[in-house]
């Protein structure tokens, strides 16, 4: 069960002033791609990941959902590229910090739909993915300066220093501490 807030949530936020009902025709619908986000969605979202993908990944499908599926209310014009600046910046003001797709939704204005799908546009990455991308260089000029990798980790917002390995090494194909011997 999906609350309909949240549903609302992604066609407008609250206080726009547009219709946010979603009138879908059937119950029912038979479709792979859907299928396979809601399900990554539902593992995301059981598995105690990042809030911030956790959310990414529930918006994502949902949109998907009513994109595919519903019948919604005209937009309002399309925003500029300001806004989606704004969530860029609050990334990086606050890039240790536990983020979510509300308070970057709240940072920018957008509703959490619009905001995955202008940033993705602008930036060529979804937020979760450039808040990670963004630790990594952070961990990076830590490390550059000597810091060790645990405290570098932690400066830098991963939970711990696994979880900077991992993404340390799919974003620049070598772990930290490869990275410390070649510089």
């Amino acid at each position: 069960y999906v609350p309909e807030t949240t549903l609302q949530d992604l066609v407008g936020r609250s206080d726009a002033p547009l219709d946010t009902t979603l009138h879908f025709e059937t119950p029912f619908h038979r479709d792979e791609t859907t299928y396979q986000l809601l399900a990554r969605a539902t593992e995301n979202l059981r598995s105690g990941t990042d809030a911030l993908l956790r959310e990414q990944s529930l918006v994502e499908a949902l949109t998907l959902v009513s994109w595919k599926f519903a019948t919604k209310p005209d937009r309002a014009s399309q925003q500029t590229g300001r806004e989606v600046g704004q969530a860029r910046d609050f990334i990086h003001d606050n890039l240790q910090q536990k983020l979510n797709l509300t308070d970057l939704s709240d940072a920018s204005g957008l509703s959490k739909s619009d905001l995955l799908g202008q940033f993705k546009d602008q930036f060529g990455l979804a937020p979760y993915q450039y808040l990670c991308n963004q630790r990594v260089v952070f961990a990076r000029e830590l490390l550059k300066r000597g810091v060790s990798p645990v405290d570098a980790a932690t400066d830098a917002g991963f939970v711990d220093q696994s979880h900077m390995s991992r993404h340390f090494r799919r974003i620049l194909g070598i772990t930290p501490g490869q990275y410390v011997s070649y510089s």
